[in-house]
């Protein structure tokens, strides 16, 4: 039972290389999460795109 408290009491210990590390990896995942919008930005209009050439396609061949 005194474990549990002694592991809430520890402060975090980091060495000086922690802080570049962690910067790096912010910059990473900010990068990689404006590009994963930018491709779902593109995926969506990739859909209604192909949507509406197969609506027209569909068109076409029913008359």
């Amino acid at each position: 039972m005194n474990t549990e408290n002694s592991l809430l009491e520890n402060e975090l210990i980091i060495d000086s290389i922690a802080p570049a590390q962690l910067k790096e990896t912010a910059m990473w995942t900010k990068f990689l999460a404006i590009t994963g919008y930018f491709m779902s930005a593109l995926i969506a209009i990739g859909a209604f795109i192909i949507g509406s050439m197969f609506s027209k396609l569909a068109g076409l061949q029913g008359g």
